[in-house]
């Protein structure tokens, strides 16, 4: 059985900008098709992906899409969902195979990875900018926890549409540890598959995350969502479960 985290998670950067992760259980998972190989970590990669379906807007919209997601990429040979996380259009974090577990599309990559999908098709329409302070919840929260290090590259996954894949470079230049997607990064094998040119490597400061995380369970309809430029500032996580 995948290991369940019991509640919803709550991300804090500061005490007015609270993201919530909903666990497997809260959005209807099923158990693994076959066994996943650990995640021990840290990584020192984060790639972002999309999940090429219709945007969701709300908690259960979300949590409608991710479970067929999962449908269909069990049906296809994998054992689980593709990711580590997704996130919504609605900023929620949606846990896929978490932080335990190695994401089953990890294997075109060399490197330990941490896998968030954007949960759209974004082929027209740009990656909606609320979506960056989930991602950076989550990278502080897989920081604490010692799941990513702290110098870390983030990157876009190949993608076979060029309107999408530039509307996912132009989310992630916001951030100072993008790399644009290139071979050194995948494996042999993988590399035949993209013709992107490297970038110069980007020196990378630490960003230890610094403001308190605080968990607790909550019931999507009472679930605050709310966003900010702020830079999150040191402070140890705090537990609270009902």
């Amino acid at each position: 059985m995948h290991p369940q985290i019991f509640g919803v998670l709550l991300l804090a950067l500061a005490p007015a900008q609270v993201f919530c992760i909903f666990n497997r259980r809260t959005w209807g998972a099923r158990t693994a098709s076959s066994p996943l190989a650990r995640f021990d970590g840290p990584a020192s990669l984060v790639v972002i992906h999309t999940t090429n379906t219709n945007p969701c807007s709300i908690p259960s919209m979300c949590k409608s899409v991710v479970r067929d997601l999962q449908i269909k990429n069990i049906a296809s040979n994998s054992s689980d969902i593709a990711y580590n996380f997704l996130i919504g259009c609605c900023s929620g974090v949606y846990e896929g195979t978490g932080w335990d577990y190695k994401a089953p599309i990890s294997h075109n990559y060399k490197d330990p990875a941490i896998h968030v999908a954007l949960i759209g098709k974004f082929d027209e329409s740009a990656v909606p900018t609320h979506m960056s302070q989930s991602l950076r919840a989550l990278i502080s929260e897989s920081q604490l926890r010692n799941k990513l290090k702290n110098s870390f590259t983030i990157t876009e996954h190949k993608s076979n549409s060029s309107t999408r894949k530039l509307m996912v470079k132009n989310f992630l230049q916001g951030f100072a540890e993008y790399k644009e997607q290139v071979n050194d990064l995948l494996l042999p094998e993988q590399r035949a598959a993209t013709s992107t040119t490297a970038k110069p490597a980007v020196s990378v400061p630490s960003s230890k995350p610094s403001s308190p995380t605080t968990f607790s369970t909550a019931s999507d309809r009472k679930a605050t969502f709310a966003t900010s430029t702020s830079k999150p500032t040191t402070a140890k996580n705090q537990f609270f479960y009902t």
